[in-house]
């Protein structure tokens, strides 16, 4: 048995990535395996909308051991987003 992810496509044409001038990267694959970040006790409620199974997980041993990246969502004109674009 085994966590897999699943590609998903991502629009990063507002990275601007260019070279000569160009836009040469619109489009990227990532894979990505999605997890929720909620409590042991609000499980039950989880599990009414979405599934009737569930895998808890500690947070710090995924980051720690297996490099688990949480989402961030940057505004476009954020000094992150320009550090992202560099």
């Amino acid at each position: 048995m085994a966590l897999l992810p699943r590609y998903n496509k991502e629009d990063v044409s507002y990275l601007n990535l260019k070279m000569k001038n160009k836009n040469i990267i619109n489009n990227i694959a990532l894979p990505m395996l999605c997890f929720c970040d909620i409590n042991l006790h609000q499980l039950k409620y989880h599990l009414g909308t979405y599934g009737h199974c569930g895998i808890g997980i500690n947070k710090q041993w995924a980051t720690d051991s297996y490099g688990v990246q949480p989402v961030n969502y940057i505004s476009k004109d954020s000094p992150v987003m320009k550090d992202f674009c560099n």
